[in-house]
């Protein structure tokens, strides 16, 4: 694409392989406009122009929601959004580097990469790739003793903390949420659970979370008081059939539409409850059953 050259919508729609009307919506709806004005008075794309198109294109294909896409394209100091995508390293690599700064207890250098990756992919479009090996391999560095527990402390906090921020800055909080998330009821893991609500928060729906080891009795209070539409119930470890938890959801499965995440549901079976194996899939099942 050599500089100087001007583009029509129709040549942007064609280039981008993108409907023109979608070219014509993301300019009207988000800002995405040409720069360019001929002697004819007719506006028209430049390089710079389309090249941010390509990457809202790319950024809308990975999860994230064209509002939030678009204030990426748009920001003040991402002058060449393409090079900002693609100086990524690959998920193998980029966990590595991460694990790296974790061991020196570099926060500022772990918040840096983990901004700069959900910037580019979302959350939606992170965690499964990117995020979940790198976290794995914090856990097998610490369990074979070449990593110190406040490493892996230090990352996780980091990581949280950039999750429940993002769903504040997205999620406009003036409607009650029509999700409720927990983790089982002795499960110490939160994150998988926050990740979701950011990725939710993404696609602008909003979800409640009640935390980790949130007891079955209180699940059930809660749902009966707000009436949500889905219920998601994270759990690593694997849940006996039969037990209280198991009892409950039962139970709701009559009032609510479950969705059960983590590999502690692997053998388990609830009547009309759906199982995600990872994020992609339970933001899937979640955004299917909000639109039910």
């Amino acid at each position: 694409m050599p500089p100087g050259v001007v583009w029509s919508v129709g040549d942007v729609a064609s280039a981008l392989d993108l409907p023109a009307s979608t070219v014509r919506t993301w300019e009207r709806r988000y800002g995405l406009a040409p720069s360019v004005r001929t002697p004819g008075g007719h506006r028209r794309y430049d390089t710079a122009d389309v090249e941010r198109m390509r990457l809202m294109q790319r950024l809308v294909g990975q999860g994230v929601a064209p509002a939030e896409a678009a204030r990426t394209v748009l920001r003040d100091d991402l002058l060449q959004p393409a090079a900002a995508v693609l100086r990524l390293e690959g998920p193998e690599q980029w966990a590595v580097d991460v694990v790296r700064a974790g061991r020196v207890l570099d926060a500022r250098r772990i918040r840096a990469m983990l901004h700069e990756l959900v910037d580019a992919r979302g959350v939606g479009g992170s965690w499964d790739e990117y995020l979940v090996p790198m976290l794995r391999r914090l856990g097998e560095d610490w369990a074979c003793g070449s990593l110190g527990v406040e490493s892996e402390h230090l990352v996780s906090d980091v990581l949280l903390t950039m999750l429940r921020t993002r769903v504040e800055t997205l999620v406009p909080g003036d409607a009650p949420p029509s999700i409720m998330m927990a983790s089982a009821e002795d499960d110490q893991h939160s994150l998988p659970v926050v990740a979701l609500q950011a990725a939710l928060a993404e696609r602008g729906i909003e979800a409640h979370v009640f935390g980790q080891r949130l007891p079955a009795a209180a699940l059930a209070t809660v749902v009966a008081r707000t009436q949500p539409q889905a219920v998601f119930v994270w759990a690593s470890m694997p849940r006996p059939t039969g037990d209280r938890l198991h009892r409950v959801l039962t139970a709701l499965s009559a009032q609510a539409r479950i969705v059960l995440g983590g590999p502690g549901w692997e053998h388990t079976t609830i009547p009309q409850a759906r199982h995600a194996r990872d994020l992609s899939s339970a933001l899937a099942a979640l955004a299917a059953e909000i639109a039910y």
